[in-house]
């Protein structure tokens, strides 16, 4: 236990180094597999490279697969994959850019860039969440992203999660040292990951540009570039808008709705599709992840600095997660429909949740809370390790 806190970071990347192994193996020493490519929108014959293929729709993770092929291409078809809301899809361009990089433009390093790139980002965050705390804060607590399921998720199936993470975290970072080019660098990318970020980011940025206005009011020039990142993605959104000619600049619209209800229908349909022990097993599984996420929400509202009398950067943060969980409380039915879909959605939410509980002089945090996450994310693993 004491090399592990005291080697933190290779302790980390080892951990996930072994994980992507484990999955490397079970795919048949085929990095491909970690796309979870699907017959619905692969094309065989097409393929410039061949990747594993499974029968059925496949995951999220193709369609980072065919942008990382190219960027900028703007085919709806193309490279043999058939992409399902292609504005949609292209909009989060950040980690499939850079596994372009990381391949040279090679198709068949691609599978293995995507993977590079999200090993690389893990160990960054953890380095990152490491460096960016108080000497005082926990030391169990400066590994504590390690224990969240969505991240390895997200590195099994090739999901830009961790990518979204990392910048997230950069740009707070830059925030509380008020470096605001470096949170206009971060915040974009971020953003370019996985726009929903932005309910964390914007209410940053907004109360961010309040606090430089209320020394000097001349000062209003000065904070248009902490809302520069979200001008870019309007711009970019409705540029792949022309480009697919689609009826809407926005997509995902649909994945919104009333705080809670969302999660009553899932608590509902999983309900109504019990009709097995293995699907009890999965019942239970995702109430035991939907548990886990209203613990740690629990954990955080109490320690919340909401005090408008002490404006800092702990209060700004405070009131940035609360913005994002009423968002995230009011997330669809077709996220809360299974585990895997809002644990990974979650994911830069419930990391942005540990950064304001590590914050917090002297906190103390139930072992058992801790347990139940290590049991979680374990469970998570295997999963990934025995099913693609």
């Amino acid at each position: 236990m004491q090399f592990i806190l005291r080697h933190k970071v290779k302790f980390a990347l080892l951990l996930i180094m072994l994980v992507v192994l484990a999955r490397w193996l079970s795919g048949n020493q085929d990095f491909s597999y970690f796309i979870v490519a699907g017959s619905d929108h692969v094309n065989s014959s097409e393929l410039i490279s061949p990747i594993h293929t499974e029968e059925g729709f496949g995951y999220d993770g193709q369609f980072f697969y065919r942008y990382a092929l190219n960027p900028f291409g703007f085919e709806k078809e193309g490279y043999g994959i058939l992409t399902d809301y292609p504005n949609y899809r292209h909009q989060r361009i950040t980690y499939p850019f850079f596994a372009f990089l990381f391949s040279f433009g090679n198709a068949e390093l691609v599978p293995f860039a995507l993977v590079l790139v999200n090993v690389i980002a893990f160990a960054l965050l953890i380095y990152l969440f490491t460096q960016f705390l108080p000497n005082e804060a926990n030391e169990w607590l400066k590994i504590a992203p390690l224990l969240l399921s969505g991240l390895w998720m997200s590195l099994g199936r090739d999901l830009a999660e961790i990518v979204e993470s990392m910048f997230l975290l950069l740009a707070i970072m830059a925030f509380t040292k008020r470096r605001k080019m470096q949170f206009f660098l971060f915040t974009a990318l971020a953003l370019f990951s996985r726009e929903p970020v932005a309910v964390i980011l914007f209410p940053i940025s907004l109360m961010w540009s309040l606090e430089i206005l209320k020394k000097s009011s001349k000062e209003l020039l000065n904070t248009a570039i902490l809302f520069l990142p979200y001008l870019l993605l309007f711009i970019w959104k409705y540029f792949l808008h022309l480009q697919y000619q689609t009826p809407s600049i926005f997509e995902g619209a649909s994945n919104i709705g009333l705080p809670f209800v969302g999660i009553y229908e899932g608590i509902y349909y999983g309900f109504h599709q019990i009709d097995s022990k293995a699907s009890i097993l999965e019942y239970l599984i995702w109430w035991s992840f939907l548990l886990w996420n209203f613990w740690i929400i629990a954990i955080v509202i109490r320690k919340l600095e909401l005090r408008l009398s002490s404006w800092n950067s702990r209060l700004i943060l405070s009131y940035s997660w609360i913005i994002a969980l009423v968002f995230f409380l009011s997330l669809s039915y077709s996220v809360y429909v299974d585990d895997w879909a809002f644990v990974r959605v979650l994911s830069s939410f419930n990391l942005f949740s540990l950064l304001i509980l590590a914050l917090q002089p002297k906190l103390k945090i139930s072992s058992l809370f801790w347990i139940f996450s290590g049991i979680l994310c374990l469970s998570t693993i295997l999963r990934l390790i025995i099913r693609i």
